[in-house]
């Protein structure tokens, strides 16, 4: 009986401290951040980084390409007018001996940009006025800029309103490279292909 009675007492202890205790863990239950919460956090988090991230490093490739293209107009026009200024002509063509004269003049090619100088003759007489400078990164989809030193619209991409003087847009653009010994030469690259003013 006294046995009994000192298990029934255990017991009764025991029983008290569970009734403290399932109290204290609804209350820790309340306080904790549910794993399932936690996973789906992470994980919307997750598919906003997969989704948003790319499109904005696309559009900043995209961006990079046209600014080459535009930086390598504006680093060739410079040297040709420097040219036409200290020879009284300009470089026209696409071939890399008559762009090689422009290396004097600080022109370096970008081996990703095709371009071709043409010349631009004032009507009515056929005599040449100035030159046309086409270029587009090789990439697909990018577009082509043009530069026109006669009808002052700087570099802009080459639309019907951008390029004057009857030139027609030309159907393929050559790449470029400087070697070691600083020569301009003509890259092995096939030459950039265009369609409706942008790289097939």
């Amino acid at each position: 009986m006294a046995q009994e009675k000192e298990t029934s007492a255990e017991q009764q202890a025991a029983m008290e401290r569970l009734k403290k205790a399932v109290p204290e863990c609804e209350e820790r239950k309340k306080k904790k951040f549910p794993l399932f919460t936690l996973l789906l956090v992470v994980g919307l988090l997750g598919f906003l980084v997969w989704a948003v991230i790319p499109w904005h490093w696309l559009g900043y490739i995209e961006r990079s390409r046209h600014s080459a293209a535009e930086a390598l107009l504006f680093q060739l026009s410079v040297a040709e007018v420097a040219f036409s200024v200290d020879n009284n002509a300009f470089v026209f063509g696409s071939n890399a001996a008559d762009i090689n004269k422009l290396a004097a003049y600080g022109f370096r090619p970008d081996p990703n940009v095709g371009f071709v100088i043409l010349p631009l003759f004032s009507p009515p007489v056929s005599d040449i006025s100035g030159f046309i400078i086409f270029a587009a990164h090789r990439a697909s989809g990018s577009i082509l800029y043009v530069y026109d030193n006669v009808n002052g619209n700087g570099v802009a991409p080459a639309t019907a309103a951008t390029y004057g003087g009857g030139v027609a847009r030309p159907d393929s653009l050559p790449l470029f490279t400087m070697n070691s010994d600083g020569e301009i030469e003509a890259s092995g690259a096939p030459p950039i292909e265009l369609k409706n003013g942008k790289v097939r």
